[in-house]
């Protein structure tokens, strides 16, 4: 398996409430499978595809790329997947 996001969520504080970004989101890609995500203004396609690429980080959940634990790595190991396989 290529990447899998099981029970996604990204939120921001604003004003004392949580405004969520992504919410309960899961993605299983395979190797050699493509995808498009689809969805109108706001609907969190970029922030998706920000935490997909390891740039923007998620509150809950976890995120499986070439069965490395993404939300469990250190900076230094979440770094080098990023620049072997991601760009």
């Amino acid at each position: 398996m290529l990447l899998e996001l099981k029970k996604i969520y990204k939120w921001v504080n604003s004003g004392g409430n949580r405004v969520f970004l992504l919410k309960d989101v899961d993605l299983t890609v395979e190797e050699g499978e493509f995808i498009s995500i689809m969805g109108p203004s706001g609907s969190g396609k970029s922030t998706l595809l920000n935490v997909i690429g390891m740039l923007d980080d998620f509150n809950e959940g976890e995120y499986n790329f070439f069965n490395e634990p993404v939300h469990q790595l250190k900076e230094k190991h979440r770094a080098n997947l990023y620049k072997e396989y991601i760009g």
